[in-house]
């Protein structure tokens, strides 16, 4: 007769869940220095949003240290910032473009560039490139609410600072 087995968690994996929890208290309890940091590395991923380029809002984006920044929100704000923008410039999408509306987006891009990339990538990387742009444009697309979220709990946390 056959028993389904429960597989316990490694010793190793417990440590690491303990470790996580530990950090997340001390994340709260961070010192006042490495909170203005945080801060300003927020404010400066916001301020990429109001680039009047996407090649202005990446440079604004890189010039933001990570290491420095313990916020593990602000760390996500600020990579998912970058991968939007990145992709939006090599797609050729318009600065102005609704994010949340697929439609717009669309209607506005930049076509001959849009088009000239999906072709350098097919040349690259073959019609499983241009899948995985897409599947990428698709996923990124998808989050812009969870960032949209992000960015509100952000503002509130880091409000009147």
């Amino acid at each position: 007769m056959w028993f389904p087995t429960i597989q316990l968690p490694s010793r190793n994996i417990l440590q690491l869940a303990c470790l996580v929890a530990i950090a997340c208290s001390l994340q709260a309890a961070a010192a006042p220095e490495q909170r203005e940091v945080d801060r300003r590395a927020f404010e400066r991923a916001q301020k990429a949003a109001t680039a009047e380029t996407w090649t202005a809002a990446l440079a604004v984006l890189q010039a933001i240290d990570v290491n420095k920044i313990e916020d593990v929100d602000v760390i996500t704000y600020v990579d998912f910032s970058t991968r939007c923008a990145n992709l939006a410039e090599e797609l050729g999408v318009s600065r102005n473009s609704d994010p949340s509306n697929a439609g717009k987006i669309l209607a506005e891009m930049d076509l001959p560039k849009f088009f000239s990339t999906l072709w350098s990538v097919i040349e690259r990387k073959g019609l499983s490139g241009a899948a995985k742009l897409a599947v990428e444009s698709r996923r990124l697309w998808k989050q812009i609410s969870m960032y949209q979220e992000l960015d509100a709990k952000l503002t509130r946390r880091y409000r009147d600072e």
